[in-house]
């Protein structure tokens, strides 16, 4: 409801009161109505949500496009029809025995004008351990273009995968014990995923840290005998909080 402040007039442009956020201080009402002192006005409200977004990859390349693999051991990355969160394709990493590895994102992105930037992903980790984990996958994230790299810890962490052994030190990592629903599947080497199997998770970048040159990279680690069949990801973002526009009008 809209009171207009004038004694015993009405006006086509008022101020309004209303309890909700954003607040609307003026509405204009055209030149088709007014608001009359006594006259109850019913407003709605609709809205128009931006999610401002820096960076989108869902691998629909039959080539694997801006990220570099570098390893100890045998790692590789491609992209497969197998199972995809969205679009055709995934991102699938594998490796063989006694391998660590890396996923690079080849170009630094510049996250300075973002308030509260994170990343988001979908995945299925099908890495040996359906009791016990012995393979192992984790998300860092570079500030200084690449020279250095932070393992996102628990802390930065938006999510419901297990704990599996995670620790502020040691960091967020996943393994097939993540969820239930991979543990069940994942049991011997040729268990293949199904895209029933996707599960989405977000991490935050540090708050009052400068952004402008950031890098991420998906490491993975085996133990010394057997492999399953890897690390899938796709709808890869990196974005901030979204943004509304509140426009206010008569029923």
């Amino acid at each position: 409801t809209a009171t207009q402040g004038t004694v015993s007039s009405c006006a086509s442009v008022i101020n309004v009161n209303v309890s909700v956020n954003p607040l609307p201080l003026m509405l204009d009402l055209g030149d088709e109505l007014q608001a009359c002192v006594g006259a109850p006005l019913q407003l709605k409200i609709g809205d128009n949500t931006v999610w401002p977004s820096n960076y989108f990859n869902s691998f629909e390349s039959t080539q694997v496009e801006g990220f570099n693999v570098s390893a100890t051991g045998d790692v590789s990355a491609f992209t497969t029809t197998l199972v995809s969160s969205v679009g055709a394709r995934s991102l699938n990493i594998t490796h063989t025995s006694s391998a660590s590895g890396y996923v690079t994102l080849s170009n630094s992105l510049d996250l300075s004008d973002f308030n509260t930037p994170y990343l988001t992903f979908d995945h299925i980790v099908a890495l040996e351990g359906g009791v016990y984990s012995y393979d192992y996958g984790y998300v860092e994230y570079s500030l200084d273009g690449g020279v250095t790299w932070v393992v996102f810890k628990p802390a930065d962490y938006v999510g419901t995968a297990a704990v599996a052994g995670s620790t502020a030190t040691i960091g967020q990592r996943f393994t097939t014990r993540s969820y239930t629903e991979w543990s069940a599947v994942f049991t011997s080497a040729d268990a293949n995923p199904t895209n029933a199997l996707w599960k989405s998770e977000r991490f935050n970048f540090p708050t009052n840290a400068d952004l402008s040159n950031v890098k991420i990279r998906f490491k993975v680690t085996s133990d010394g005998s057997g492999h399953y069949a890897g690390w899938f990801i796709d709808n890869l973002n990196i974005k901030e909080a979204p943004v509304t526009t509140a426009t206010w009008s008569p029923v």
